[in-house]
């Protein structure tokens, strides 16, 4: 029997969009394109060596962009975990997505943002695919 294809990145951020979405509702949440899939171009430095860089993200980088960010940030707390309980009470949340057949992992720079944000209050997971994603948002008190 031939197994179906695991889906990629984009088809699970797509998925977990759609969820939020419907869930959280549209301005609870932002997903950050961080992603390096960007048009490379190459120029011959000193020596003949060639160089490889892409001018879009350059720009992006002059204009703040961080490597590392997580691709999905909650900006608003969840409403269903009583602190007196014990349960720490986020300022919302941040997700890494990865691919669902855990082949992805996270890289130094996306550990020490999760890091800083569990920090800063904020819940932070590494999730493979929208699913275990899903799970975990409803697990830490989102609807």
């Amino acid at each position: 029997m031939i197994k179906p294809p695991v889906p990629t990145e984009e088809q699970e951020m797509m998925a977990l969009a759609g969820w939020l979405d419907a869930v959280l509702g549209f301005y609870c949440w932002i997903h950050v394109p961080n992603e390096s899939r960007r048009p490379m171009r190459e120029r011959i430095g000193k020596g003949g060596v060639v160089h490889r860089y892409c001018p879009q993200t350059q720009r992006l980088k002059r204009q703040g962009l961080k490597p590392g960010f997580p691709d999905v940030m909650i900006l608003v707390p969840p409403s269903r975990l009583p602190v007196a309980a014990g349960n720490p009470q986020y300022r919302g949340a941040a997700i890494e997505l990865k691919r669902s057949d855990r082949k992805g992992k996270a890289t130094p720079e996306q550990i020490v943002w999760l890091d800083a944000l569990r920090d800063w209050g904020f819940a932070a997971q590494v999730c493979h695919g929208a699913d275990e994603a899903i799970a975990w948002v409803k697990e830490i008190g989102y609807p």
